[in-house]
């Protein structure tokens, strides 16, 4: 289960990044420029407490199910594959944002914050709703900042990478914390905590 979970995040990474090798060879005045806007998607989620938060817990989340790997890998997969799917969407159609959408992450941040916190175990198909919307929301965060970047198509990428890689994060954190049993359970009590207190403040905010 573990080997076949960490083979379909390897699959899914290969094939979202396969149309945007060519941004990677051959350089050139245009690849440069996409290169730029990779490097800016790619450091924008680590810039929004609420997107690095959001994107850790995933892997706090998985911690609460028997397989972990396969529920990291599905968890991972649906909320970076609705994410990228609003971006590029509300980007090509210039889908005018409103506060609306920070407001529906707030609520997002407390509710997975509160399910850590008192040790709540969803059932996997509807926690997998959740984060497809959280992710469908993320991404509609995401396509603002785009709509500012002229290379819109390496910022994808960079986004999608930083995603990942704060993913897989939280997941080594939480794996490094079960070797303590009393370190995982109130460390993701009080990471869910912050999370808590994060969204209510942006709502508040909003």
């Amino acid at each position: 289960m573990r080997r076949s979970g960490l083979r379909s995040i390897l699959y899914t990474l290969v094939l979202i990044f396969i149309p945007f090798t060519p941004l990677l060879a051959h350089p050139n005045p245009l690849i440069e420029v996409h290169q730029q806007g990779f490097l800016e998607g790619f450091f924008h989620p680590f810039l929004g407490f609420d997107h690095l938060i959001t994107m850790l817990s995933i892997g706090f989340l998985a911690s609460r199910y028997e397989h972990q790997h396969q529920a990291f890998a599905q968890m991972s997969l649906c909320f970076l594959s609705l994410m990228i799917i609003a971006s590029v969407i509300i980007h090509q159609t210039h889908f005018a944002l409103s506060s609306f959408i920070e407001i529906l992450i707030a609520i997002g941040l407390m509710m997975s914050g509160l399910m850590m916190v008192i040790s709540a175990k969803m059932r996997l198909s509807n926690l997998l709703i959740l984060l497809g919307v959280m992710g469908a929301l993320h991404g509609a965060a995401h396509a603002e900042a785009m709509s500012n970047n002229l290379f819109p198509i390496g910022f994808v990428a960079g986004f999608t990478l930083a995603t990942l890689t704060i993913m897989l994060i939280g997941f080594l954190i939480v794996s490094f914390w079960q070797k303590n049993n009393f370190i995982h359970q109130h460390g993701r009590q009080l990471f869910g905590l912050t999370m808590v207190v994060s969204g209510a403040a942006k709502l508040v905010l909003s």
